[in-house]
């Protein structure tokens, strides 16, 4: 059954309700201000408008961007001066610490006969913190990267003064949950899931689908939330850590030629609970 478009407003309005309402309770916990939501909104529209409603894959136009969006030229115009790059080099930092751990979890070079990460001098004789971070994360400096993940929990220093990987994820928001790195990272997580619905309600009858499902029960006790918890950190992890390991293998060097531009790939998986009844 056709819908008009009446009707599919409705439907998509309720969609975009559904979307803000996690979104809108972080940013209020946060001081985020109305006006100020309202005006995170225009830049959006207007970058998005920007990068996906042009001619032939091309940016679009200031008057076709004012069309898409409602907005006068004038608005779209003081809205493109404004915007910047600053929230990407900062994901680009945390991408870049995620493959410092995953690298000495992986590297054999890294790794110690037991096949557990070996405990690293920040400096010094290979190898050491810094050779895992030149090799991994190149283009930020080996101090930074460090303190980063001092921060977030991931490692340690142990009373011989060594660096100790304690986790193989770098997850920003476990020791402090409010950090402005776990707030860009949590963006960055909704971002994804927010691209792989898009690319599924989008993609034609013809498109290959991204992998996207959820495994629910309405009907589950809430003194199984504990034995829930203990499944999903042992199975999950184990799991991520497979697709880890398969990235790693299917990795290619951006010095040297190969077939395709390289991209970025991956899987998420998030927690489901409502709140109890």
């Amino acid at each position: 059954m056709l819908m008009d478009q009446t009707e599919i407003k409705s439907v998509v309005s309720a969609f975009f309700v559904r979307l803000l309402r996690p979104a809108v309770r972080i940013l209020l916990r946060h001081g985020v201000s109305f006006r100020e939501m309202a005006e995170l909104c225009r830049g959006v529209c207007v970058a998005e408008a920007t990068s996906h409603f042009g001619d032939g894959g091309r940016p679009a136009s200031v008057s076709t961007v004012a069309l898409q969006t409602g907005m006068t030229r004038r608005d779209v115009r003081k809205v493109r001066l404004l915007q910047d790059s600053e929230e990407q080099q900062t994901i680009g930092r945390m991408n870049m610490a995620g493959r410092v751990l995953s690298g000495w979890f992986l590297d054999e070079d890294f790794l110690a006969p037991d096949g557990k990460p070996l405990p690293l001098s920040e400096s010094g004789a290979f190898p050491s913190f810094t050779d895992l971070a030149k090799r991994y994360a190149a283009d930020v400096p080996a101090s930074a990267t460090l303190k980063e993940l001092k921060r977030s929990g991931a490692i340690v220093e142990n009373e011989d003064g060594r660096l100790v990987a304690i986790s193989r994820d770098y997850m920003p928001g476990i020791v402090d949950p409010a950090a402005p790195e776990a707030l860009t990272r949590s963006g960055s997580v909704l971002e994804d899931i927010g691209n792989t619905v898009e690319h599924n309600l989008i993609r034609g009858p013809d498109g290959t689908p991204r992998f996207e499902r959820r495994a629910t029960n309405i009907n589950i006790s809430d003194e199984c939330v504990d034995d829930f918890r203990e499944f999903i950190n042992r199975e999950g992890q184990a799991f991520l850590e497979r697709v880890d390991a398969w990235l790693s293998e299917h990795e290619v060097d951006s010095n040297e030629e190969h077939g395709g531009e390289p991209l970025r790939l991956g899987l998420g998986m998030y927690w489901i609970q409502d709140t109890a009844r």
